[in-house]
């Protein structure tokens, strides 16, 4: 009888015999242990497969991620195959052995779970100051207000007068607006329209003018006087003065007008200027 290990081949040769060790064992033959070629690297599995060792031999099976026999392994797409675990209202991205999940734009979550954003609550929506927001499922609407017409997001007075928003950001802390109302200036048909800069000046010009003709009348009658000329009085200078002025106030305040003894125009006035006063 032999010797060999029960793990070993017996090889009979010409008066003798001889052991060799079974593949996964090494040893003389006689005695022979297991070989672990996992941890020896002597395994053919693939890179994105797992080795387990066995006794006289070794497996190998792909990682999660992965399709194959282990020693050839390719990547499973757990989003086209829909073997993921994205919440519905998620998006799933593939990656090389896995896969990751976002929530789409309105939710918020770690993709597995999503819940809705409420945009109006949180003050994260776009609406215009004159309109109402309104959350959805995942969004929000805008309606503009009685007597504003528009998207929500730009509203205008129904008139034609513009009601628009300083701005907006797309990072809703910054994302603040005012209406500003432009509105034209309309004056009544029955109140004057206000004086210009030109008509103000031509009163004023006219006012200077009228108080040096004054002035140089009563120097020129106060000159005659003085040489003794009896003929041009204070009196008819004064008269001449007040003439002026009550042809510079409406016409209603002249009543009558007459020629003196010396041809000069006498005039007779209301009650609003009492001649015995000039």
């Amino acid at each position: 009888m032999d010797s060999c290990h029960s793990n070993a081949f017996c090889f009979n040769d010409k008066g003798n015999y001889s052991c060799r060790c079974s593949a996964g064992y090494s040893g003389n033959g006689t005695v022979c242990s297991d070989i672990d070629e996992c941890s020896t690297e002597q395994d053919s599995c693939h890179s994105n497969a797992n080795c387990s060792n066995n006794v006289g031999s070794y497996s190998c099976q792909c990682n999660n991620g992965f399709s194959g026999s282990g020693i050839v392994c390719v990547d499973i797409d757990e989003c086209t195959t829909e073997q993921h675990s994205c919440h519905s209202h998620a998006a799933c991205s593939n990656k090389i052995g896995s896969y990751s999940c976002k929530c789409n734009s309105g939710f918020s979550g770690n993709g597995t779970v999503c819940t809705d954003i409420d945009e109006c609550s949180t003050e994260q929506d776009e609406c215009h100051s004159n309109a109402t927001c309104s959350n959805n499922v995942g969004s929000y609407s805008c309606q503009c207000h009685s007597g504003f017409s528009g998207n929500g997001k730009l509203c205008l007075i129904v008139n034609g007068s513009a009601s628009l928003s300083s701005s907006a950001s797309s990072d809703s802390s910054d994302m603040m607006t005012s209406a500003i109302t432009l509105q034209p200036t309309i004056f009544p048909s029955n109140t004057a329209k206000p004086p210009t800069e030109t008509h103000a000046l031509a009163i004023g010009i006219g006012a200077a003018v009228g108080a040096l003709f004054l002035l140089f009348l009563l120097i020129a009658c106060l000159t005659k006087r003085y040489r003794g000329n009896d003929s041009y009085s204070v009196d008819k200078s004064l008269n001449f003065a007040v003439d002026l002025k009550m042809r510079a106030q409406p016409v209603d305040t002249i009543m009558d007008s007459d020629d003196d003894e010396n041809g000069e125009t006498r005039f007779c006035y209301s009650n609003e200027v009492d001649k015995d006063e000039m």
